[in-house]
């Protein structure tokens, strides 16, 4: 036998596996983690605005092309009597009344296309000009509307689309406080093929609020000290600006970075401040990002410092663990081993004591419970044999009592004879015949030994009612053969006597039938005596079918348990197929029917099994 003192502690082996493979690995992982997250972080940063930046050349591309497809409009336009928009312009017949009305319909049905839109307006090339503004209240300052001749004085004949800068729209417009940018394009002469590549009848300008791309930029986080812009390099002007001031100010604040815009989309450093930009399209423009480095590495140094004192923390967790813990785990090893080595030397009366409320309780628990197992098993041996011889002689005694007792009665019956008293000697014979047969073990018998122990319990019974009590058997020799339960028949038939012919005036008779009906034994106990009320007889059939409760201190219900034991017992024995079941009417009388299976001497050994399952 092996001695415990030979083993390595548990202490031992907790303390080697917290450093080895939670201390240790968890310290080289931050480690690790930290650098390769400081080295990468700017880079992530990055790629996230560069992403951000697709996002916003998404949007506003959406935002342009919606309402450039908008302001292709003018070349469908047509009057009731399907006129075109040149034909108007050029036509000699209409006034220019007639002309602003059609034109202001079609700029008016171009507004209402397009959510974007602010305000629209047209100027021909005779400086006639047509202005619709989503705002009823604004109008324009100037008469013809707003042309902007100093932007595009290189762009005679406007056959792109064109933009005008963002700008204070109260440079033009009355009653405004918005920051508007404009398309614009030329609408050409189109009824002819070479009018539509040269001859213009007019310029459309589409003004758009800029607080459109507001939405889009609201959730972007670019620093405390950033800004987005929508930005030409090779003109100096925006579309849209974080930053408002920049529509106001004549300087162009990229003008010294234009040599950076050399790729559709790239970083760039610029002192402390970093660029990110990318290409609107074919427009000229570029959707750029502007943060400062200091920005960048605030957000992920903090992470850092947040990352570096969780792992300080967990790390004194985890210390604050181990010693806590440690002892709560080594000391129930120790209890449970020095409990061990008692039992090895023969001490089966130690008990540990553990109160852990984990694994170790349990194992202690059952060390107690296999211990007293273990003494429960012992004396179970050693007590066996001496059960069995005792209750081998209570057997014999037994067998010797009820032997002795049917002699007794056997010579007061012969005493009776002697001094001719027949009527004692016939009711001492009926008695000696039921204690015989109730102290028989069997727990099967045949039809004809269950009625002839009904014929004596009758016999005694005709004595003490006077002989106003008949029994009438009505059963077959075949049947008589077959096999019941013990004692199925006799309960029923003392109920009836007691509860139905007691407490009826005059003659009273049982009937007891026995017949076979669909593959099953049906016995009938049948009395013509006082019959039962519906409340006595509803609560019998619901106790017989397990719908009620049996009260057993209710007396007026009493008269139930005999019924309920056999019913229970059939139904325990044979199964639901088979049964009791009752009925009665005041004044008439009680039938009880017992079904039960069909029992040869062949079928006898099976049946016995079926017995006590």
């Amino acid at each position: 036998m092996n001695s415990f003192n030979n083993y390595e502690s548990t202490f031992s082996k907790l303390t080697k596996t917290f450093i080895a493979f939670a201390v240790l690995p968890m310290i080289a992982i931050c480690m690790a983690f930290l650098v390769h997250y400081s080295s990468n972080a700017e880079s992530m940063t990055i790629s996230n605005m560069l992403q951000m930046s697709y996002y916003l050349e998404e949007n506003a591309l959406g935002v342009i092309n919606s309402v450039d497809d908008t302001m292709r409009y003018v070349y469908e336009y047509t009057t009731t009597d399907r006129q075109f928009l040149y034909e108007i312009l050029e036509s000699e017949t209409l006034s220019n009344q007639q002309k602003t009305i059609y034109v202001n319909s079609m700029l008016q049905q171009m507004l209402s296309m397009n959510s974007y839109i602010s305000s629209v307006r047209f100027v021909t090339e005779d400086n006639s000009g047509y202005f619709i503004f989503h705002n009823a209240e604004k109008s324009v300052i100037l008469e013809p509307a707003y042309l902007d001749n100093k932007l595009y004085s290189d762009e005679s004949t406007y056959q792109k689309m064109m933009f005008g800068p963002c700008r204070p729209e109260s440079q033009y417009v009355k009653n405004s406080d918005d920051n508007v940018f404009s398309i614009v394009r030329n609408y050409f002469d189109v009824s002819t093929t070479a009018n539509a590549q040269s001859k213009v009848l007019g310029t459309i300008y589409v003004d758009i609020n800029e607080n459109v791309f507001d939405e889009y930029t609201a959730s972007l986080d670019v620093g405390e000290n950033g800004n987005i812009y929508i930005y030409n390099p090779q003109k100096g002007n925006y579309l849209y600006s974080t930053d408002k001031s920049v529509y106001e100010i004549s300087e162009d604040k990229f003008s010294v970075y234009e040599s950076y815009f050399t790729s559709e989309c790239a970083s760039a450093s610029i002192g402390n401040m970093r660029l990110i930009y990318r290409a609107l399209g074919d427009t000229g423009y570029y959707v750029v990002i502007e943060t400062s480095i200091e920005d960048i590495r605030s957000g992920y140094m903090e992470n850092v410092s947040f990352m570096i004192f969780i792992l300080l923390l967990f790390l004194f967790v985890l210390v604050a663990i181990y010693t806590v813990y440690s002892g709560r785990l080594s000391g129930p090893a120790r209890v449970l081993k020095d409990a061990m080595q008692e039992v090895q030397v023969g001490n089966f009366d130690v008990e540990v004591d553990i109160k852990t409320n984990d694994e170790f309780q349990y194992l202690g628990d059952g060390f107690n419970k296999m211990l007293h197992d273990l003494k429960y098993y012992i004396n179970q041996v050693y007590e066996a044999k001496l059960k069995h011889n005792i209750s081998e002689i209570n057997a014999l005694k037994m067998q010797i009592q009820p032997h002795f007792l049917y002699n007794t009665l056997d010579v007061i019956r012969m005493t009776a004879l002697e001094n001719d008293d027949p009527q004692t000697a016939e009711l001492l014979e009926s008695l000696s015949d039921q204690m015989r047969y109730v102290t028989d073990n069997k727990e099967l018998v045949t039809i004809n030994k269950e009625l002839d122990n009904i014929k004596a319990y009758f016999n005694i019974i005709q004595v003490r009612y006077k002989k106003r009590l008949n029994l009438k058997i009505n059963v077959s020799d075949e049947e008589l053969g077959l096999y019941i339960l013990k004692f199925a028949i006799q309960p029923i038939v003392e109920n009836a006597v007691k509860h139905g012919l007691k407490e009826k005036q005059g003659v009273g008779t049982v009937n007891v039938d026995v017949t076979k009906y669909n593959e099953k034994l049906e016995i009938s106990i049948m009395d013509d005596g006082v019959g039962m009320d519906e409340d006595n007889l509803g609560y019998l059939k619901k106790i017989l079918s397990h719908e009620e409760t049996y009260y057993e201190n209710e007396a007026k219900y009493r008269v139930g348990i005999g019924l309920k034991n056999i019913s229970d017992i059939i139904d325990m024995t044979y199964g639901s197929d088979y049964g009791v079941s009752i009925e009665s009417y005041k004044g008439i009388g009680t039938i009880v029917t017992l079904r039960l299976p069909i029992i040869k001497e062949g079928d006898l050994e099976n049946a016995k099994s079926n017995i006590g399952r």
